[in-house]
């Protein structure tokens, strides 16, 4: 599984240069991007600028879309990702919020391979409160290990790309003060790999 590093989008257009020249010396292939600029063409234009500095080092940059940003859905994404232009420009597919934004795996397949870099895994209750506070809180605080939840997280898997980069987030305040990072890092090592084994019909 690869690295990610983390670079925010916001209505500024700051670009960081850090970010896309720290990920390589971390051993990353894939920046996250968050693209919360409600002027799309600009949020377009600062991801373009953003994805030059991260091809120069050999990253792909991933917009990430959230319900309560502005890149809300798969298809403004897609929309701010066509606008921006640039070959390592990706679509991060988060379950969570992949599914809170009423994405079908339909709309996931019909994503050129290409621009699926990078994935991220975890579940959560369905159905679920669609109010924005609730939705933050629940992203941030208590995520579910995959099979844990009514995401179709095996349905996913069997429609991302083969060899898309897989990471596994899963922000619990509850068990994280219960069960230390190492004793986490198993369990969610564990419930993707049950979740991979179906998909892959192994069991």
């Amino acid at each position: 599984m690869s690295k990610s590093s983390g670079w925010a989008n916001r209505s500024t257009g700051h670009c960081s240069i850090a970010s896309a020249t720290a990920a390589p010396e971390l051993g990353a292939r894939h920046v996250l991007v968050a693209g919360d600029d409600s002027d799309l063409a600009r949020q377009a234009a600062s991801l373009a600028r953003f994805a030059d500095m991260a091809a120069a080092r050999g990253l792909t940059a991933d917009l990430e879309f959230m319900p309560w940003t502005a890149a809300r859905d798969l298809a403004t994404a897609v929309h701010v990702m066509n606008m921006a232009d640039r070959q390592n420009v990706g679509i991060l597919i988060d379950a969570l919020h992949s599914d809170r934004a009423g994405t079908s795996l339909v709309d996931v397949a019909a994503l050129e391979p290409s621009r699926i870099n990078y994935v991220q895994f975890c579940d959560g209750q369905v159905p679920f409160d669609p109010d924005p506070a609730e939705l933050i809180r629940i992203a941030r605080g208590e995520r579910l290990f995959p099979g844990m939840g009514g995401i179709d997280l095996v349905g996913l898997a069997r429609t991302i790309p083969a060899d898309a980069t897989i990471s596994v987030e899963v922000p619990h305040q509850g068990w994280a003060r219960r069960i230390d990072a190492q004793g986490r890092a198993a369990m969610a090592r564990e419930a993707t790999l049950a979740i991979l084994r179906k998909a892959a019909g192994d069991q």
